[in-house]
């Protein structure tokens, strides 16, 4: 039976290439739209996940519109979103002056709903969950997988996407690992009636406006503020997010769950680090809009690393890299699931386009090692100039607030500056 995405057709692989065996390490989303990528295209694809059940986790994804176009490419054609509202602004006086505006479009998801629709898109794929790759032999011509258990799988293609932990990453690079930005990203999402015993409806008005995100930044930290959103499960949730400058023992004690459990990527929404709650409460405190304080015990926050991480090569032989596995930028680029599925998709493309599998696998390298090395270079360019050096844009001239926002954002893009005055601040004084 033909996937979801067949309609896409099987112009696909050159005859030389049809048939190919492809075994996919990773069944989360770079996975699985490599996977259903070269499925449709007419590769024969295993996909091997080491869990038996995906677990409804992660939070917020925000799909660039490449992220969109990719997965358009699979079948999967998603209603077009409105733009989203960036505005940017400054703490001054216990409060929020807002200062520069634009736009760009964003799609909004979770994880497990954008996972959900690409496992559906999967029909005709051999998934085969269970299943743990321990290494790979033979990298050229025809690697060969080493499940746990002895079994063994040889391909004529591996598309690694085991994620920031991959341990293909690890056996091809050794000395490739994660690099911590500095900044500690504190999570919070509050229940709808919740949120409106903390905030005044004007407030939470503003915020449904044109799908606007608020972004301030401070001498302590910058935060974002969200819109309602509909779809996390548990009926309608505002969220914020809080980015703290840490050094590594502050991240230990916020990574240290209220169980005294040390996690290496996140704590658990349920047993949120007493530490990162004291820590956002005592901020908002001593600094910032008296009106956030809530916030800080308004329900779980989850608490992550910040890290970054750009492979030399995507591939090696017949083995390749995709999503975190190959690439990981901080959320302020809002670019890892738009980077995975292009991934994916820019894959069966280039073997279509070649002459041979070694052929595909270089010229895609070069173009995803290109669109990585662009999206982290952004990363950088946003925590430089929001994070680690806040701009105090109320004392900014109109030319140099501008001249600041397009110095972050694609050239081109069409930047609004407010007058401080007639535009008054997020929270009433």
């Amino acid at each position: 039976m033909e996937g979801a995405g067949s309609q896409t057709g099987r112009a696909g692989l050159r005859q030389w290439c049809r048939g190919l065996r492809v075994s996919v390490v990773g069944g989360s989303i770079g996975g699985l739209a490599a996977a259903i990528a070269l499925h449709n295209a007419g590769a024969n694809v295993k996909v091997l996940e080491r869990r038996s059940v995906m677990l409804d986790e992660g939070a917020g994804i925000a799909l660039r519109p490449d992220g969109v176009e990719g997965l358009a490419r699979l079948g999967l054609n998603l209603p077009k979103t409105p733009e989203w509202s960036w505005r940017y602004g400054s703490v001054r006086d216990g409060n929020v002056k807002v200062r520069v505006e634009w736009r760009t479009s964003l799609t909004a998801f979770t994880y497990s709903r954008l996972r959900g629709m690409l496992s559906e898109a999967a029909v005709g794929i051999d998934y085969r969950p269970n299943s743990r790759v321990v290494s790979i032999a033979d990298y050229a011509d025809h690697p060969r997988l080493q499940l746990e258990g002895g079994a063994e799988i040889e391909s004529d293609l591996v598309v690694a996407a085991d994620g920031i932990d991959s341990q293909t990453r690890n056996s091809l690079f050794p000395s490739v690992k994660p690099q911590d930005t500095g900044i500690t990203l504190l999570r919070g999402f509050v229940r709808k009636e919740v949120v409106e015993r903390i905030f005044p409806l004007s407030v939470l008005q503003k915020f449904e406006r044109g799908n606007t995100q608020m972004f301030a930044s401070s001498p302590k930290g910058g935060w974002w503020l969200g819109h309602l959103l509909p779809d996390l499960g548990a009926g309608r949730m505002f969220q914020w997010i809080f980015y703290l400058p840490t050094n590594a023992d502050e991240q230990k004690e916020f990574l240290t769950d209220a169980d005294g459990v040390t996690q290496r990527w996140s704590t658990k929404a349920e047993k949120t680090s007493t530490a990162a709650k004291r820590k956002l409460r005592e901020t908002f405190e001593s600094y910032y809009p008296k009106k956030l304080v809530p916030l800080a015990d308004a329900g779980a926050i989850m608490v992550h690393r910040n890290v970054k991480l750009l492979v030399p090569s995507m591939t090696e032989d017949r083995v390749c890299l995709v999503g975190d596995a190959a690439h990981v930028a901080p959320p302020w680029a809002t670019s890892g699931a738009s980077l995975a599925i292009a991934d994916g998709v820019a894959l069966a493309d280039q073997l279509n386009a070649a002459r041979s599998v070694e052929e595909g696998l270089a010229a895609w390298n070069n173009q995803r090692l290109e669109a990585a090395r662009a999206m982290l270079a952004l990363a950088d360019k946003i925590q430089n100039n929001t994070l680690t050096h806040p701009p105090e844009l109320v004392s900014a001239t109109a030319e140099e607030a501008k001249a600041w926002m397009e110095s972050i954002i694609a050239p081109g893009m069409p930047v609004t500056v407010f007058d401080v005055v007639a535009q008054p601040p997020i929270f009433d004084s």
